[in-house]
């Protein structure tokens, strides 16, 4: 009788075993022409050097806005082939503050050619 619940458990453990889990079969792209994008507040001090850095393979140009606050100045922006840019010093006057409260201090960032990472 134990030779044959032994046995029984090897079945069930080796079908066990045998199952084929799939994670995502195809690759999620970090690519495109539009991302929306926000900094938030860091203790115990502020940050010295906020930027945004944007790549893209093809080359692109394109904007950075903050469509909700027109205080932050409009940047362009042109990225080289296989290349980066980086914004210039973000205000630490543009991050979401700690306080619980929607904030409308998110950056827009588009390309107006060819597909971008940020």
């Amino acid at each position: 009788m134990k030779k044959l619940l032994l046995l029984i458990a090897n079945l069930i453990f080796c079908n066990v075993l045998s199952v084929h889990i799939y994670a995502q079969t195809t690759s999620v792209s970090t690519e495109g022409k539009e991302f929306y994008a926000g900094f938030m507040q860091i203790l115990p001090s502020n940050p010295h050097n906020l930027r945004l850095v944007i790549s893209s393979r093809l080359g692109a140009s394109g904007t950075i806005s903050m469509p909700a606050n027109p205080s932050f100045g409009t940047v362009n922006f042109v990225v080289a082939a296989n290349g980066t840019f980086q914004s210039p010093n973000i205000s630490p006057t543009f991050t979401g503050l700690l306080n619980e409260n929607a904030e409308n201090k998110g950056f827009y960032i588009k390309s107006n050619t060819n597909d971008i990472s940020v």
